[in-house]
């Protein structure tokens, strides 16, 4: 599992507009946030205890706490594919791993997307993150910005998010997998 994630190293990366912004959600962009605790200037709109209450729902179950700031969910129903999501608190963000063994795993990912704290347009813009395929590739949103990177390879499917507040400079990284990198 380890020399799974080995493989999403730092590096490059790729800013891409956000698609059908309406300037009038703007004002709406303030009352989204469900976390009613005193915001932090480096804070995401949403809390990694939403993205935790969110995923133990989905799961139907707590995660299992891996040393202080990692928390991991395993589908352990469908017997023909394994998903396993791990949740980081980051000093400055919220990373979420999935591993996956087919699309069925990918299926947490996208309805995650529709979480009562993205506004419908950020999910579409999510959405059609995911839909672009393996790669890395990144988002700048008026409350957050989010890299998104997936690989596909040995029978698994990773898809790694990591979201930021708008305010920071993205993290640069990028895809290993064996090749040379072209310059």
């Amino acid at each position: 599992m380890q020399k799974l994630l080995a493989v999403i190293a730092a590096s490059g990366m790729l800013f891409l507009p956000a698609f059908g912004y309406d300037r009038a959600e703007e004002e709406v962009l303030k009352e989204v946030s469900l976390d009613r605790s005193t915001p932090q200037l480096n804070s995401l709109p949403f809390s990694i205890v939403q993205i935790l209450d969110y995923f133990s729902e989905a799961f139907g179950k707590r995660p299992v706490q891996i040393e202080a700031k990692s928390s991991v969910y395993r589908d352990r129903e469908n017997s023909d594919e394994v998903a396993v999501i791990t949740v980081s608190d980051l000093k400055a963000g919220v990373r979420i791993v999935l591993q996956a063994t087919g699309n069925y795993g990918v299926t947490y990912i996208r309805e995650f997307f529709e979480a009562p704290f993205f506004l419908s347009w950020e999910s579409e813009e999510l959405y059609m993150l995911l839909d672009r395929g393996p790669g890395i590739r990144s988002l700048a949103l008026e409350r957050f910005h989010v890299q998104l990177s997936i690989f596909n390879g040995g029978g698994w499917i990773v898809v790694e998010l990591e979201f930021r507040p708008s305010h920071l400079p993205p993290r640069h990284v990028r895809l290993l997998m064996g090749v040379p990198a072209q310059a």
